[in-house]
Parts: structure tokens; sequence; C-alpha cells
């Protein structure tokens, strides 16, 4: 659930019944309001395709995690509930005072975790997708935080302008490893970059020694700290999140 939506998945042999599916779902939750089918993330925003199968929209809803409150709408936004816990990780890491960027922030839940359980100097929040950036900015009113600092834009790109930060968030797990050298270029020396990468399981070692040898010959030096499976990707593969320490 996210709110008071509540979006599935089913296997292409249960499609045809996706409707009674859905009708039997809101009869046995009674915080659910509707129903959405996911139909995957599409696009570079990594926006979901959602149908309704099931009570009445919109789409949009309030949605309450880890002591803050947050606005989204998950059929123009990407948001994933079941990060709760990777947040709040992350968030009992934070020193005081300390300087954080996050490269894709959505509408700023690991902003918002952050500043609820810690006590940093400025979240800056940076987003592509318009209405990301639109709902972060609610969502830091909502919940009373005046030092995140929403930002729209390529991450790359605005990252630049950025004072140095002492811990840097990236959840982007296709490609995160190609934003990777501009995080570090952005990371106080000590500081940290989580990073959430799919793996294949059987590739785990030889990738995380390739990004270090990588990062190195780019004189950006670092460290991996932690390595921890988030959740299962595939049979396969899962979700990691590599914390790197710049050297």
């Amino acid at each position: 659930n996210i709110g008071d939506v509540l979006v599935v998945k089913l296997v292409d042999e249960l499609l045809p019944l996706k409707h009674e599916i859905g009708d039997a779902l809101l009869r046995t939750s009674s915080n659910t309001r509707c129903v959405l089918l996911d139909g995957g993330v599409k696009g570079e925003l990594r926006v979901r395709d959602l149908e309704l199968i099931a009570g009445v929209g919109p789409s949009e809803t309030k949605h309450r995690e880890s002591g803050v409150v947050m606005m989204t709408d998950p059929a123009k936004v990407y948001y994933n509930p079941r990060l709760a816990t990777e947040r709040e990780r992350v968030a009992s890491l934070v020193k005081d005072g300390e300087t954080i960027i996050d490269m894709f922030a959505g509408v700023a839940p690991f902003p918002l975790t952050i500043c609820r359980h810690a006590h940093p100097k400025v979240v800056y929040a940076i987003d592509l997708n318009h209405d990301a950036v639109e709902y972060a900015k609610i969502n830091a009113g909502l919940n009373h935080f005046d030092n995140i600092v929403p930002l729209e834009g390529d991450a790359r790109e605005v990252i630049k302008d950025l004072p140095d930060a002492d811990r840097v968030i990236m959840n982007l797990p296709q490609i995160a490893q190609d934003f990777l050298p501009d995080a570090l270029s952005k990371t106080k020396v000590g500081g940290t970059v989580h990073m959430h990468k799919i793996l294949e399981r059987a590739e785990i070692e030889k990738f995380c020694k390739g990004l270090i040898d990588d990062m190195g010959k780019r004189g950006l030096h670092c460290e991996i700290s932690e390595l921890k499976e988030l959740k299962t990707y595939s049979p396969s593969a899962s979700v990691y999140v590599i914390d790197l320490k710049r050297r």
C-alpha cells in the first residue's frame, strides 16, 4: 500500500480476472480506497504504468512512513515504500550538520526521513521529474522542514553548482554507476555515497572490484564500507546498496 492506494502486479494468467481480484482486495482492506494494476516502470522518469481495477480515483494519496507524511502519486512519480527500512538506516548514520545530496530524490522520502531522525545542515533533493520536485516542495512544507532544498534537473548538471557533501544518495539501481564519478567528485574526503544497484548475485565481487578500480583511475579513490541486499529483483539478481567511503 501507498497511503490508501494499493498497487498490485498480476501474472498474465490472472489478467482476465483483474477486476474481480481488485474488488476482492478492496473488500478485505478497510484502509484501501482504490486498487491499481502495475504494468511496470516506464521511461527515464521511472513512472509506473497503472490501471484502476477497483475503487475510485484519484491515484494521488497521502502516505505515512517513519514519522513523516508525504503526498505522492504513483501514476506520476516513482516511489517505493519497501525502502522505508533503508531510509531509516541512512538517517541513523547522519551526523549533526551534514550537507547531503540526494541525486534522484523523487518526492523526497530520503530527505524527509533524514530530517525527521537526524539534524543535517541541508539536504538537496534533485529530480528530473517536475511532478516529483513539486511534491518534494509540498512534503517539505507539510513536515515543516526548511532545510530540504528541492531542485529540478539532470543531477549531473545540478550537482555541479552545489557545495561538497558529507553524504550522497543514489537510488537509481538500473544505471547508478554511470553517475558515480559525479557523485564522488562532490563528496568530501571521508564522506559516503549510498549507491543502489541491481546486480547478478554471481557478479557482485567482480562488479565491486571493477567499480573501485575504475574510480581509482579517475582519481576518485574510495572503498566499500558496506554492501547490503535490499530486495530480490529476479531469480538470479537483487537490488543492493553499496556504501562507498571517499578516501
